[in-house]
């Protein structure tokens, strides 16, 4: 908790996505954003099996608070959502080996080829 009230705070986006970055830290922290459904494809979703971790973002480009940092991987991010099951998935269409799961905040996945951000897996709830 102690990071979600420290002030110093970036992002990384994807598209309209944002995931909240600790500044001093690096760690990624939550997801937010508008990310409109136009544009999703319909699919059948299983998350990957993950574990409960911290990531950390490593960049050669400088966090700056109150400043977003976009990921470009040089290919275009997709949407797929699964309306029976609630998830969806927002990846790259880089043909990179996933290594890792992590879930680094609730009910929000993030999969790793080595040390790059390929896919969110997220399954938002109404509160």
């Amino acid at each position: 908790w102690k990071e979600l009230l420290a002030g110093e705070r970036s992002s990384l986006a994807i598209d309209t996505i944002q995931i909240e970055v600790s500044v001093p830290t690096g760690r990624m922290l939550y997801v937010w954003g508008y990310h409109p459904v136009k544009g999703w494809s319909k699919a059948t979703l299983n998350p990957p099996a993950s574990r409960p971790g911290a990531l950390k973002v490593q960049s050669s480009d400088a966090m700056i608070p109150g400043a977003s940092l976009a990921i470009d991987d040089g290919s275009p991010w997709i949407t797929s959502h699964d309306s029976r099951s609630g998830w969806i998935c927002v990846r790259s269409q880089s043909r990179e080996r996933v290594t890792d799961a992590v879930e680094f905040a609730t009910d929000s996945i993030a999969e790793v080829a080595g040390s790059r951000l390929v896919a969110l897996w997220l399954h938002p709830r109404s509160r």
